[in-house]
């Protein structure tokens, strides 16, 4: 939540939570298909690809909010 702008806050964490639960909607189906099609291990396989392919986004959200904090 630092990421949060103070004043539209309770706002800016609905759309954080609606993104959380869009995300495990998708994933369950999807993962669910592979599984069904390719067995657990190809399913566990694909979120775990698919979940460390964010890994470079927060990294470059990291740096850049340790470029835009003062002494950071």
């Amino acid at each position: 939540m630092d990421l949060t702008d103070p004043e539209i806050g309770a706002t800016q964490f609905s759309a954080f939570m609606g993104a959380t639960n869009l995300c495990e909607s998708w994933s369950a189906r999807v993962c669910g298909r592979v599984a069904s099609v390719s067995g657990y291990p190809a399913a566990w396989l694909l979120g775990a690809v698919v979940s460390l392919a964010a890994v470079p986004v927060l990294w470059a959200i990291a740096r850049s909010l340790r470029r835009s904090t003062p002494g950071g």
